[in-house]
């Protein structure tokens, strides 16, 4: 039997069509296929266990463990428990791979000091306008060059001895999960190094606001759970998830007791009004966009408010002030 380097672990849930690109993107790798395995950890209840037995005869280094729906990082536990390789990698179900990404992920674990390493992630095609006015483009992106640490799961790379020492990811949380794995290594003084020849495209989709909101910021909720994990990153986390746009609804909702005490609202409705403005409107120099940002004040009021919604909700649930 060859010698299993590497295992890379998908969990999926009903993204059959997607994840056969996945699949293809993997078994086109320039690092050797019977040195690598892929495990796919199936929560859904599509045809996917019939497309991976079929695809298993033709590579034997596939494996499939079905999971009934319990999330992601139970998936990725499963994963992780079911792995024959000393060096783990995570990629998502709607995603394509370099064809370089596994041999370049190994070449920078050959260096000890570190105990993972993630790369780039690029949305697959262009985000279409029309498309992220009228909805919201799911997709993350990951360059190298943001101001805030993120480790999404979808490129990522981790020595297994270091998974299993901190008992892989926390099933409470549903939000930030990927990032709270890699801040307890960090906090325990390991390295992540990042490659910028580790290259995965993301599938975008789009999601209406009201699916958005339920499906997407509900997750928020686990915020302050985070914070309450990891308060020495707070101050540098806090930008990307409490946004500084939530200041206008902060005054909106001062406005509204303001205006059922029967008081003047005046000067609230003004104070929103830039806030809004100077948050959502004129906080870059993308200027074409203004008038087109002012149109859709609803879109960005009903993603700010309940972002704001599920973020008290947290704190109170949790015990733990997100500010």
């Amino acid at each position: 039997m060859n010698r299993i380097d590497v295992s890379i672990v998908i969990p999926t849930f009903n993204r059959q069509e997607s994840l056969v690109r996945t699949l293809d993107s993997l078994f086109n790798q320039t690092y050797p296929q019977e040195n690598f395995e892929i495990i796919v950890v199936d929560g859904g209840n599509d045809d996917t266990e019939k497309i991976i037995r079929d695809i298993e005869k033709s590579h034997p280094n596939i494996r499939y463990i079905k999971q009934y729906d319990r999330g992601a990082s139970s998936a990725r536990n499963l994963g992780i428990n079911n792995s024959r390789g000393e060096i783990v990698g995570f990629t998502d179900d709607d995603c394509v791979v370099d064809p370089g990404w596994i041999e370049h992920a190994v070449r920078s674990l050959q260096n000890l000091e570190f105990c993972g390493v993630q790369g780039i992630i690029l949305p697959e095609k262009k985000i279409q306008l029309k498309n992220k006015i009228w909805g919201y483009a799911d997709v993350p992106t990951c360059t190298g060059k943001e101001n805030y640490f993120s480790f999404p799961t979808c490129n990522i790379f981790y020595r297994k001895k270091y998974l299993i020492e901190i008992s892989g990811f926390d099933k409470e949380l549903t939000y930030s999960e990927d990032d709270d794995l890699a801040f307890r290594l960090i906090e325990k003084g390991y390295k992540i190094h990042f490659n910028k020849n580790m290259i995965v495209y993301h599938e975008v989709r789009y999601l209406n606001i009201i699916k958005y909101v339920f499906k997407r910021l509900k997750r928020k909720e686990t915020v302050p759970l985070f914070f309450k994990k990891h308060p020495k990153f707070r101050d540098r986390f806090f930008l990307k998830t409490f946004v500084p746009s939530h200041v206008y609804i902060i005054f909106a909702i001062g406005t509204l007791i303001i205006y059922l005490l029967n008081l003047d609202i005046t000067i609230p409705v003004l104070f929103t009004l830039f806030a809004f403005l100077a948050t959502r409107v004129f906080i870059d120099q993308k200027y074409k966009m203004m008038p087109v940002r002012v149109l859709f004040f609803w879109r960005y009021f009903i993603i700010d408010f309940a972002s704001v919604y599920y973020h008290v909700k947290g704190s109170i649930k949790y015990k733990s002030l997100l500010i």
